[in-house]
Formats: structure tokens, sequence, C-alpha cells
């Protein structure tokens, strides 16, 4: 029995995929080698939906299928830290849906960012 993954379907979509994505989407530093599911199919993630893919490096695609089998939640690297003014990189962090505290935001400033991941201030 032929394995999904060596499938010619697959390593057709799997080409397709890292050349629209070619380098890691996690840690944004390294060529891709990997196409992820990021739903897992074995949580019902979609094998063949192309939004459920995504290009992963060696390093990043075996942290998150470590943590995926060990139950845990895996953060991409670019999702990690803070940027220069403080506020987490993590988009669903508490800090941004006030989760765990009392926040009180100025209704009249909203943070934007722009691809450099400096802020600016939008009315």
């Amino acid at each position: 029995m032929t394995r999904f993954y060596d499938t010619a379907r697959w390593q057709k979509c799997r080409r397709m995929q890292l050349s629209r994505s070619p380098m890691c989407e996690a840690c944004l530093t390294k060529p891709a080698k990997h196409v992820d599911h990021i739903v897992p199919v074995s949580r019902g993630g979609d094998i063949w939906k192309s939004s459920n893919w995504q290009s992963l490096c060696q390093d990043c695609h075996n942290a998150k299928t470590a943590a995926e089998r060990t139950g845990r939640t895996w953060t991409p690297p670019k999702h990690r830290g803070c940027f220069p003014d403080g506020s987490p990189r993590d988009p669903a962090h508490p800090w941004y849906t006030g989760g765990g505290r009392s926040i009180t935001a100025s209704p009249a400033l909203t943070p934007a960012r722009d691809p450099q991941n400096s802020i600016s201030y939008q009315k």
C-alpha cells in the first residue's frame, strides 16, 4: 500500500505549495522543506485544502510535530517574544484579548502594525 505522502497527487501539491511559499512560514528565516497541515488530519484537518497547508523548515516541522504528539500547543518562532514597544508578537496573547486582567483600551487610538512590525496609531 502506498503511503499518502508518497502519492503523485500529494507530491504535485507539495511542489505547488513550496513554490508559492518557499520560506518557512513559522520562523521566516530558513528555506521550507516540508508542507505541514496546520490543523492535523488526525484532528479533522482537510488533507487537500491548500488553506490548511503551511511551508515549514525542518526545525519548525520537527518542533510542531513533537508538540502535537505530546498534546502541547506550539507557538511559531515568529510569534514568540515581543515587539520593540513591549507588546507580545503572538496575536492570541491575553494582552490583546484582555484575558486574565482588566484592560481598558482607549477607543480613540487603535494600534496598527505595518509589515516591518513597527507600530503606528490610527483613529
